[in-house]
Formats: C-alpha cells, structure tokens, sequence
C-alpha cells in the first residue's frame, strides 16, 4: 500500500477514535451532567383587607319589628384573595346601649363568603326576638374580620328599636282625651253668665256637642294631636327607651289638641244660647 494511502487511512481512524470518545464518555468531574441552576421563585404578595370608608358602620333599624334583619357588605381584598380562603370573624361581646341594655351576643349571626372575584362579603343577622325580646334601644358592638394572609379589619354595628305604634297611639289618645276635656270645661266655664237676668245661658250638652264651635274643636284638635304623634314617634328612632318617652308623648298629643282648639275658637267660637 502506498505512504500517501496509509496517511489518510490512519488520519480516517483518528478521527473516528476521538468522536467515539467524545459521544460516550460523559462530561464533567465525577462523570456526572452538569446540574441546571434553579431559578429564583418569584415572591407572593400577602393579601389584606381594606375596609371601605362606607362600610366601617353598619346601621340596622328594625323601627317597630322583632322579626330578624340582615345586613351585608364587601371587604375589597389586594389582591384577590384565593379560591378557599380562612376568615375569622368575632363579636366583640354583646352589643349594649346607654342605659345598660344588652342585645345578645347569641342572638348576633356573622358569616362571611368569597365573592367571585376574590373579594370578602361579610353578612350580619340581627334577632330581636331570640333566646331574649330586645328593648328598645340603640345598641352599638364591634366585629372583627381577620383570617390567614388576611390584615385584621374592624366595622361597627349599630341596631336601632322602637317600641310598638300601638303602644305609643294609646298614649296619644290619652293626650288627646285630657286635651278635648279641658276645652270643654273652659268652653262652659266662659258660657256661664256673670250677672243675674243674663240674656245668654250655658249650653246643655246636647246643644254644646251638636254646635259648630265643638266639632270644630274636635277635628282641628285632632290634627294637632295626629301631628304631635308623629313628630314624637316616628322621629325618634329608640322611642321608650326612655321610661319618660310614654307621658312626653302624651303631653305632646295633649298640646296638640290645645293648639287645634285655640284656632277653632278663632274661627267658630262658642255662642252660648239665649237664655
């Protein structure tokens, strides 16, 4: 075989040794791969719970009713929280009034839900008529919202009752009855002659009734009294809380009747029959 074959053959079989050896022999010391650089993972934010300027009270007037009322509002959560977040929720005791009050912190529901998009609604039921009837009152408490991941936010609660319109119409009625009395003991006083041989005397009752001045007396004192009760009742959200709220209201309807019958005396005064 020629020298210039061999030199080829032999360079041919060099080669193929060396990338023989470099497709087998794995790389690297200890004959392991190389290992891949973990990446750094990225960092969570931790959601909190802004509590809305809005919703930091929340106001239940139940007026005249014991029948139970809801409430809800939404804490915005940033960012949305997750599909099955932990919430804590608690009733910082019993909810109380001025005058020493309780609304039962038993007879208080608070439950909270996600919302669909990753917020928290919050729902507060109020039952006046459980374990114990609940006066009539302004009750105020707190509840605290707080959970994992979540920055503990706070809304107050304020429950407002009142006594019962039929309770509160007796009263006025009462006002209203002492008022049309008085009218008409100065409606027959003032009839009464002064001087022997009058030519007036003081009506019967019969003819005192069925006058003008009396009817007149009766309906414009009626809507005075109608207009007292409802600024005395209806304006105040806790009436008979106070255990003088009954005899205000009373005197109330009684100066209603008063100033009706004043303006009847303006335009249909009593005549007293001639004698």
């Amino acid at each position: 075989m020629p020298v210039a074959r061999r030199v080829q053959l032999g360079t041919l079989l060099l080669a193929a040794a060396v990338l023989a050896a470099l497709l087998l022999i794995p790389s690297g010391a200890g004959g392991q791969r190389p290992q891949k650089k973990p990446q750094p993972r990225a960092k969570t934010r931790i959601g909190k719970i802004v509590v809305p300027v809005k919703a930091e009270t929340i106001r239940l007037d139940f007026q005249q009713s014991r029948e139970p009322k809801t409430r809800s509002f939404t804490l915005k959560a940033d960012p949305p929280l997750g599909r099955k977040p932990t919430i804590r929720k608690e009733l910082a005791g019993d909810l109380t009034n001025d005058n020493g009050g309780e609304f039962p912190e038993d007879q208080v529901t608070v439950t909270t839900e996600r919302t669909e998009f990753g917020n928290v609604r919050v729902k507060v039921q109020l039952d006046p008529k459980g374990r114990v009837e609940v006066p009539a009152g302004r009750y105020t408490g707190t509840l605290a919202v707080a959970g994992r991941l979540v920055e503990p936010g706070t809304v107050s609660i304020d429950a407002t009752l009142r006594d019962s319109a039929k309770e509160a119409f007796l009263w006025a009625i009462l006002g209203f009855i002492v008022g049309i009395v008085i009218k008409v003991a100065g409606d027959f006083s003032r009839a009464k002659p002064n001087v022997p041989n009058a030519p007036t005397r003081v009506p019967t009752a019969r003819e005192y009734v069925g006058s003008g001045a009396f009817i007149s007396s009766l309906l414009l004192g009626f809507v005075g009294a109608a207009i007292a009760f409802a600024l005395a009742y209806y304006d105040n959200p806790v009436w008979g809380a106070d255990p003088l709220d009954d005899w205000k209201l009373a005197a109330a309807a009684f100066s209603g009747v008063l100033t009706g019958a004043t303006g009847a005396d303006l335009v249909k005064p009593l005549r007293p029959p001639a004698a």
